[in-house]
């Protein structure tokens, strides 16, 4: 009987060592809060690129409305463009509209097609967004919106 949960257990322990490394992140919690970013940079393999000419990117860390910290990247509301390091069927990123602007989100394909879409429209709530390719992967999404307050907590790919 002990060798039987024993055995389960270092199974059950590999299984979740690897859903966790099909899990890959970026976020913000490295940067000071008020840091300025240039209109391209990468973090965690993850590509970013504002727009350039408008509103400079920079990082931002407070309290959501009802508490919730936050500590992300403020950007253009022309856009903000976010490539993963590999394409992936699960996109999940986590927002905030601080001025009641709403923040749209399309998934793209390595094609340009829009696998999915999304709003986020709580203003001062953080809200977390997952989009799910149709039938190619997600290579990119692109975030526009918020009047020059929306901001982006942390973005993952899930396998």
């Amino acid at each position: 009987m002990n060798r039987l949960f024993v055995a389960l257990a270092t199974l059950s322990l590999s299984l979740a060592g690897n859903a966790q490394a099909a899990t890959r992140c970026a976020d913000f919690q490295a940067l000071d809060d008020g840091t300025t970013l240039p209109s391209r940079f990468k973090i965690n393999g993850f590509k970013f690129t504002d727009k350039a000419g408008g509103a400079v990117p920079v990082v931002r860390a407070g309290e959501d409305a009802v508490g919730t910290p936050f500590q992300g990247l403020v950007f253009d509301q022309r856009s903000l463009q976010i490539t993963p390091p590999k394409p992936a069927g699960t996109v999940r990123v986590r927002l905030l509209t601080r001025s009641g602007a709403p923040l749209q989100v399309v998934a793209y394909d390595a094609q340009g097609g829009v696998q999915a879409s999304g709003l986020c429209t709580n203003e001062n709530l953080s809200e977390e967004l997952t989009f799910i390719a149709n039938d190619k992967p997600i290579s990119r999404l692109e975030v526009s919106g918020g009047d020059d307050q929306g901001l982006v907590d942390q973005v993952c790919t899930l396998r």
